[in-house]
């Protein structure tokens, strides 16, 4: 299965704290400026910064701005067989 999904943060946002989940998933920064956070490694992010994380590894996302930060997430999760 394939989720696909756009958010956007304010200055200072976060769309919640760092977290882990059974898929993996790839991040795009399109606009704005954040932090991205995997495992304990945090770096900048801007637009053009991706972000792959595998299952269960802890990752997050924060806006660093002073104005909207974009980003869009791809997670896969096999289908069952």
């Amino acid at each position: 299965t394939l989720q696909v999904g756009r958010f956007e943060l304010a200055p200072g946002a976060s769309p919640h704290p760092p977290h882990t989940h059974a898929e993996e998933e790839l991040l795009i920064v399109t606009r704005g400026r954040g932090e991205v956070q995997v495992k304990d490694t945090r770096v900048p992010a801007r637009p053009g910064a991706v972000m792959y994380v595998d299952p269960q590894v802890s990752h997050g996302i924060k806006n660093t701005g002073d104005r909207p930060l974009e980003f869009y997430w791809i997670k896969y999760l096999p289908r069952e067989k």
